[in-house]
């Protein structure tokens, strides 16, 4: 889907959303052109054209609700709350990372703390109010929003159902050509994950929205493809190990398996933290074991020891 501009797509009732390149952003009707976002996408590609959508349709951001504090999600928290006054709304964990670059290093795995500096200042903000771990609901100007805990892609991400039963389920799902172009999917927990898509797969909806990019009436296949990836890629590098083997030799092995360019720093250290994650999972299904070896960690499958 080639996209210039962001533009306005009707999902259901009251309930819309800003379509950009690289994702879909849910956008709520209130009273007197008044809306409330929920994310604000990425600063360096989506800020101008969402501004000028806003304006051109006379809208006024009211609050903005967060599902998890990677860029691509808060990258224009801090423009709206400075421009427009719009209200911000995280949990702590994502609060904490969002305010201050030290925590912020947590997301940027294999980069030194001056880099993230330099990477965050544009999109660092303070939120207005924070999401709690008992809070159901959260309401904005009578406009009711439920909040969905869904998390595994990050530790407290979270999903939204618009007062019009249209569910924003952000990275907790990817769409096909997602999935398709994606070669190792991004998660702090495979457990986690794993549950949060079998709690997906069970919700009943009129409407799901998924952040990377797609509006769905059912979800369930979506669901199952998504489960059926991760399993996938688990089952790669367990095939792997079927020796002792270092972290890198495994990463390096994995690379090839899934044409993961290795001439990247970038790439590769993304990838050795998604790699890490998987090579955790298996660890705790007692598919793997790991031994210390003249200081360096090894790793095998238990039906190769």
């Amino acid at each position: 889907m080639d996209i210039v501009q962001p533009f306005l797509e009707h999902v259901k009732g009251n309930t819309w959303c800003i379509v950009t390149k690289r994702s879909r952003i849910p956008l709520f009707k209130l009273e007197g052109g008044r809306v409330v976002l929920i994310d604000s996408g990425i600063s360096t590609t989506d800020r101008g054209g969402i501004f000028s959508l806003l304006a051109q349709n006379a809208l006024t951001v009211a609050a903005v609700l967060t599902s998890h504090a990677h860029v691509d999600h808060i990258g224009n928290h801090k423009a709206l709350q400075k421009e427009q006054g719009s209200k911000l709304y995280m949990t702590l964990f994502d609060a904490a990372i969002s305010e201050n670059p030290l925590y912020a290093q947590a997301y940027f795995y294999g980069i030194n703390y001056r880099n993230v500096i330099k990477y965050t200042a544009t999109y660092l903000c303070h939120a207005d109010y924070l999401i709690r771990p008992e809070d159901e609901f959260i309401d904005i100007e009578g406009a009711r929003f439920k909040i969905l805990r869904l998390p595994g892609h990050t530790a407290e991400h979270l999903g939204f159902v618009t007062p019009d039963s249209v569910a924003y389920l952000a990275d907790a799902l990817l769409s096909d050509h997602v999935l398709e172009s994606v070669r190792i999917p991004y998660c702090i927990s495979c457990a986690l994950d794993l549950d949060t898509k079998n709690r997906i797969g069970k919700m009943k909806y009129d409407r799901y929205i998924v952040a990377h990019n797609g509006v769905y009436e059912n979800i369930s296949a979506l669901v199952k493809r998504n489960i059926d990836n991760i399993l996938s890629k688990v089952d790669i590098i367990y095939k792997i190990a079927d020796h002792y083997m270092s972290m890198e030799q495994i990463l390096a092995k994995t690379c090839a398996a899934l044409g993961i360019r290795t001439d990247s720093i970038y790439k590769i250290s993304s990838s050795e933290q998604s790699v890490r994650v998987y090579m955790e999972y298996l660890i705790e299904e007692g598919r793997l074991v790991q031994r210390a070896n003249n200081g360096i960690i090894e790793y095998i499958r238990t039906d190769c020891t």
